[in-house]
């Protein structure tokens, strides 16, 4: 579907500067692991995977989901 085709909350979903923004925030690593998450390009599916991510600030402070994110890099398990 080309984009101008897609209403205006699905345009949103392509956009994913949002998501890299929120997750650079929390540290170089999450934004690795989104990244690695939206290369995967399974749509909808990352997006869950991407707010399961940053949603996890709601718990823990940015330094740990970063040292937990970091070591999911060293592992290659690029998912939530």
């Amino acid at each position: 579907t080309k984009p101008q085709h897609l209403k205006p909350w699905e345009r949103v979903m392509l956009d994913d500067s949002m998501y890299r923004l929120r997750a650079a925030r929390l540290g170089p690593a999450v934004d690795a692991i989104v990244l690695g998450i939206i290369k995967q390009g399974q749509g909808f599916v990352d997006t869950r995977k991407i707010w399961g991510v940053l949603s996890l600030d709601k718990s823990y402070p940015a330094d740990k989901i970063n040292a937990a994110c970091e070591k999911a890099v060293k592992l290659g398990l690029l998912s939530y």
